[in-house]
């Protein structure tokens, strides 16, 4: 039923947890451990900290975690990697979702820091 307020009621939703994640490797394109990493929502500057990473040097930028304040919207979001006390990493991504998923629509999948 669409009673209008809500333009996602009546979508079925796969149950697949869509995620978006970056890999940051050093120049010989080894996986690099951050120290600290998070997301800002630059629209809103919401930051955005999610838990551990996916595999070694693979971080989540964004998850379907984030959804719920997020659907039908797009925006742009920073993802800032943190090691031994300073920003290696500070790279832009265009994510949109709708009812169901996160998708990125601009961003590179790795970074190579120094």
């Amino acid at each position: 039923k669409d009673d209008g307020v809500d333009s996602c009621s009546g979508i079925n939703c796969t149950l697949s947890f869509a995620y978006i994640s970056i890999n940051v490797q050093d120049i010989n394109k080894n996986a690099v451990s951050l120290s600290e990493f998070y997301t800002i929502r630059k629209g809103t500057n919401d930051t955005i900290r999610l838990n551990g990473t996916i595999t070694s040097g693979t971080y989540t930028i964004l998850s379907d975690s984030y959804l719920s304040g997020f659907k039908n919207q797009s925006d742009y979001f920073r993802f800032i990697g943190v090691k031994n006390g300073q920003i290696v990493v500070d790279q832009e991504f265009f994510i949109s979702a709708d009812c169901c998923h996160i998708k990125k629509e601009a961003g590179p999948d790795t970074v190579i820091v120094s």
